[in-house]
């Protein structure tokens, strides 16, 4: 149903695209996948919860790796930019579950197409419209709640 993040994890999938695919210094900073294994929304709650713990260690160990020195801080004019010809997909773990960009370029300064990939997309449609299937009314705000939806990445 394309659950990512939190939603995936309160499922007992250990599954985290920063430890299956890492990027930026993640390969570099320890840190566990919180887990649970019920699938409702205590269960995704209680991930989310983890995940801000886990969230100090990395903090904490990226100040503890940091180099000493200057930073370099000068960041290039986007506009003069000149995106090569081709398409990719790349992917990181948001705070939500999986945030994808797809990216086709014909070779001049602007993309041809982009497209996100959010979680709210799948979460809110069609992983929501299962879990509200004879569920109380007293249960919908806790439900919608622990999927961590977004309105306006639904709406586009």
């Amino acid at each position: 149903m394309g659950a990512t993040g939190q939603v995936l994890r309160a499922t007992g999938v250990n599954y985290d695209i920063r430890k299956a695919e890492p990027y930026a210094a993640y390969d570099k900073i320890e840190f566990d996948v919180p887990t649970r294994e019920d699938g409702d929304a205590y269960s995704r709650i209680w991930v989310i919860r983890d995940e801000m713990i886990q969230s100090v260690h990395i903090i904490m160990q990226c100040f503890e790796k940091m180099p000493e020195g200057e930073v370099y801080n000068k960041i290039p004019n986007p506009f003069k930019w000149k995106i090569p010809e081709g398409k990719t997909y790349v992917r990181v773990e948001s705070s939500r579950g999986e945030l994808g960009l797809y990216l086709v370029s014909n070779g001049e300064d602007k993309p041809y197409r982009v497209h996100f990939r959010t979680p709210s997309y799948p979460h809110g449609l069609t992983i929501l419209e299962k879990l509200l299937k004879n569920a109380s009314i007293a249960d919908v705000g806790n439900i919608m709640i622990s999927l961590y939806v977004t309105a306006p990445e639904i709406d586009r």
